[in-house]
């Protein structure tokens, strides 16, 4: 089945269908990362003009939508080789476009800031795939080992540069490569929802943070109790400055502040004090630790 996005208004029960096959893994990569997707949720699907390999069309048809509950799908009438493709959806005047491949070998694939896993796994025989190498950017980068999976550091090219969630790209695309004797299998580097192919740099610190109560008075004290340590070890003998403000996105600098304080960090790494406010609106606010 190939899932299709068709409007609820739209009474067509019929589209047009084309899948066309890349000659390479090279050339699948190259056509995914020249377009830009819609959405960050569907980065492999796009709805533009996208050039694709037209010498190498392997099935033309019209083919009826398939409705499952809220899957609407298309049952493509012949089974595909080893292989990459894209195929092309045309309903009305628009036309979607997704990249698909067909391998007898699965992938799980997980990112983090420090290491990243893959898990190959034989569809059919359901065994681990073993003394596989795992390249990024033409240069290996881990093998599995027996049970399949292959731990490695995580490339610093896919390393958020910002913090901040937002800043992500959901056309930055990057793919690893398992090399398999029946041709490489391509594997998305994702984020944590999958929107971006970069993740987020490991974080510098343990912390925790306790506060005396959820909901407050228009006229209060915040009570706060926190563990900030370095992941590197040792400890750093510093004050903290705590700042009740505004919600604000990425450290906006101009929020609106209604309370502060500086609290020196103790030997056992704990941060312990108060910040005290007077006649505050309802809503939601922000308690903020600054080191230095």
């Amino acid at each position: 089945f190939m899932g299709v996005g068709v409007s609820g208004d739209n009474q067509k029960p019929i589209v047009d269908v084309a899948v066309y096959k890349f000659s390479s893994a090279d050339d699948f990569i190259d056509s995914v990362k020249k377009t830009k997707g819609d959405n960050p949720w569907a980065r492999y699907s796009v709805s533009q003009e996208t050039k694709l390999p037209d010498a190498n069309k392997m099935f033309t048809g019209s083919l009826p939508i398939e409705a499952r509950g809220y899957l609407e799908s298309l049952r493509l009438p012949q089974t595909f080789e080893t292989g990459y493709y894209a195929v092309e959806v045309s309903l009305n005047k628009e036309k979607d476009i997704s990249w698909f491949q067909v391998n007898p070998v699965a992938s799980f694939v997980a990112f983090s800031g420090a290491e990243s896993l893959v898990w190959l796994k034989d569809i059919a025989t359901g065994k681990s795939i073993t003394d596989t190498p795992i390249l990024f950017e033409g240069k290996q980068v881990g093998k599995t080992g027996g049970d399949g999976v292959s731990l490695f550091e995580t490339p610093q090219v896919l390393l958020r540069q910002s913090q901040y969630f937002y800043s992500a790209n959901n056309d930055d695309h990057a793919f690893l490569r398992a090399k398999l004797p029946a041709g490489d299998l391509v594997i998305p580097a994702e984020s944590q929802y999958g929107s971006s192919a970069s993740v987020l740099k490991p974080d510098a610190w343990w912390n925790y943070i306790s506060l005396n109560k959820n909901t407050y008075l228009s006229t209060d004290i915040v009570r706060f109790w926190v563990i900030q340590k370095p992941r590197g070890g040792g400890h750093i003998d510093e004050e903290v400055t705590v700042k009740l403000s505004q919600p604000t996105w990425d450290d906006e600098k101009d929020a609106v502040t209604y309370g502060e304080t500086k609290v020196k960090v103790s030997e056992y790494d704990a941060i312990t004090g108060e910040v005290s406010f007077s006649n505050l609106q309802p809503g939601i606010y922000e308690l903020t630790f600054y080191n230095g």
